[in-house]
């Protein structure tokens, strides 16, 4: 090592290094940055181009606007279907439909009546079919409280919520440890605007083995219809779609591992037929204007 480093500082050892330094600059280091610098210049060139594609798209000739009308044109109809079908599967009961077209606050006495009758029919039949409802589940039913908005709406959050439990009763679902039901904020309605579809989100938490999960899953966006002729169950009529939001599966212990505990959250509408009744009616029960009494006086 000794004798190593007495010839590197050695005049010759210093010309050895400087001659291996100068020979890894010519015939490694510059050809190599030379490539480096070539392989550059054309992912320039590259990307300039992308870009100038990019910007060119960005401003669509008028022919482009002609082929996105015939497009638009011809989806037209298809979006039409559409919701006409959509609105079908949502369709209300016409009990619960006319009874939301009425002011809540002349039916606050018949709303509560009603909705005991429904969770004693529910807890009647989840007996029936061995299913765990415990009184803190049917608490979470949809009540009436004075600082609510659109308090008829309560009649088809009803209906939802029985469709609900009444499902997961029929999917001979174990038990249900939680409900909870929350209407999302109604958006204002415009003269120029169709109504909206206002959601409904209930979450509920409960047990049941993998294929009680599985038909439930099946049964939810059905109707009673459809249920009764593809699962071969008797559910009763007028059920409306209802739509899994999210949904959290956990194996409840390792030694069955066919039980599951699952939260999930499940979407209802309230249809725009019922806002758009409302307001009919709303209207027909206002006093005629004085424009109106002028062009029709009564008779004496």
């Amino acid at each position: 090592m000794r004798t190593i480093i007495r010839w590197a500082q050695s005049n010759r050892g210093c010309w050895a290094i400087s001659c291996l330094i100068l020979a890894y600059f010519l015939f490694v280091y510059r050809p190599l940055n030379a490539r480096t610098k070539e392989k550059e210049s054309q992912l320039r060139q590259t990307w300039n181009r992308i870009e100038t594609i990019h910007r060119k798209k960005q401003v669509p000739d008028r022919s482009d606007f002609n082929h996105i009308s015939q497009s638009l044109k011809r989806l037209a109809p298809n979006m039409k279907s559409v919701k006409q079908t959509l609105l079908s599967r949502i369709e209300i009961d016409s009990f619960y439909r006319d009874k939301s077209l009425e002011s809540l606050e002349f039916q606050i006495v018949d709303y509560q009546s009603h909705r005991q009758e429904v969770i004693e029919s529910l807890d009647k039949l989840a007996q029936t079919r061995q299913s765990q409802i415990p009184p803190s589940v049917f608490e979470g039913f949809p009540a009436y409280h004075s600082d609510l908005s659109h308090p008829n709406y309560l009649w088809i959050e009803l209906l939802l919520t029985k469709h609900l439990l009444q499902s997961m009763i029929y999917a001979d679902v174990e038990s249900i440890s939680k409900l909870s039901v929350q209407r999302q904020r109604t958006p204002p309605i415009g003269a120029n605007l169709p109504p909206p579809l206002i959601p409904v989100i209930s979450e509920v938490q409960f047990v049941c083995d993998s294929g009680s999960l599985f038909r439930l899953l099946l049964m939810l966006p059905l109707r009673a219809e459809e249920i009764r002729k593809e699962l071969n169950i008797a559910y009763p009529a007028n059920k409306p779609s209802l739509y899994v939001d999210q949904i959290l599966i956990q194996k409840n212990s390792p030694e069955k591992p066919a039980r599951v505990s699952v939260w999930m959250k499940i979407a209802g509408f309230i249809p725009p037929l019922s806002t758009q009744k409302a307001a009919e009616t709303k209207d027909d029960r206002q006093p005629s204007s004085p424009e109106r009494q002028t062009a029709e006086p009564r008779e004496n």
